[in-house]
């Protein structure tokens, strides 16, 4: 039993111009009673009634992070499964664009677009994972936000009307990186598409900090999957994997190269 009992961590990144990029109070309280709230409920759909407490097992000093751990109540309890294991997967399928699980209940769904409100407005960005192992951290963001929104909305309100490709693709885009985010563990940049100016929230966790830096502000071609709700024709966000630099060419070099002459009389063309 005590194998099947996880633990999560919670944190949240303050505005830049906040003090010190510090979280406000009211806004930590406010989602990690989201968080908890999700949890509980994640809890009742895996064991089929209430089986786990959630206790605060660390809060750090100086820092909106939290870690909560479950906690079987009774021995009488059967307990079947995590319902924090549950609840960070649905998260992560949400945040990589993959679908969730037909059956996972509206209030789970629920908190997780609760989380993410507010992204980049009343705070940064949020990240949760479960301790000591990076690839499950779930980065709560704007783009975490609209894609939870929409899965609420298809929870709530199935007819969605027109829809385009949902699901992960990879492709090339034509754009300049700007924004480059590298706080917390998981980094974000925008990528300003060439064609239309569209602007695309990005991860980059599969490039270096340096290939970052140095593409910062320059048209590039980046190579990475792209994720789409279904909702529109473009991506909601690019997992970036690969960035090249386009070389503006000169073209002074071909002027008068091309030159047509003028046709003649007699000419056939």
């Amino acid at each position: 039993m005590p194998s099947k009992i996880k633990d999560v961590s919670f944190k949240l990144y303050g505005l830049l111009h906040e003090k010190n990029g510090a979280v406000r109070a009211e806004v930590f309280a406010k989602k990690l009673s989201d968080f908890v709230k999700g949890l509980k409920a994640a809890d009742k759909h895996v064991n089929g009634k209430k089986a786990a407490n959630h206790l605060i097992t660390d809060l750090q000093y100086g820092s909106a992070l939290a870690t909560i751990s479950e906690e079987v109540y009774s021995t009488k309890v059967q307990f079947e499964s995590s319902g924090i294991e549950y609840y960070q997967q649905v998260a992560n399928d949400i945040a990589t664009g993959n679908p969730i699980p037909s059956d996972t209940p509206v209030a789970v769904v629920k908190s997780l677009a609760r989380l993410g409100d507010g992204a980049d407005k009343t705070f940064s960005h949020g990240e949760m994972q479960l301790p000591e192992n990076d690839a499950t951290i779930v980065r709560l963001d704007e783009f975490f936000d609209r894609q939870a929104e929409v899965w609420l909305d298809s929870f709530t309100k199935p007819d969605r009307g027109e829809a385009f490709f949902e699901g992960t693709s990879f492709g090339e885009f034509d754009g300049t990186i700007k924004e480059v985010d590298l706080r917390g563990k998981i980094h974000s940049a925008k990528l300003i598409l060439s064609a239309g100016g569209v602007e695309l929230d990005c991860i980059c966790n599969s490039v270096s900090v340096t290939n970052l830096r140095e593409t910062l502000d320059k048209r590039v071609i980046v190579q990475a999957a792209a994720m789409y709700n279904g909702h529109h024709r473009l991506p909601e966000r690019l997992d970036i994997k690969l960035i090249t630099p386009v070389i503006e060419g000169n073209l002074r070099r071909w002027r008068g190269a091309f030159d047509i002459p003028s046709r003649k009389s007699g000419d056939l063309w």
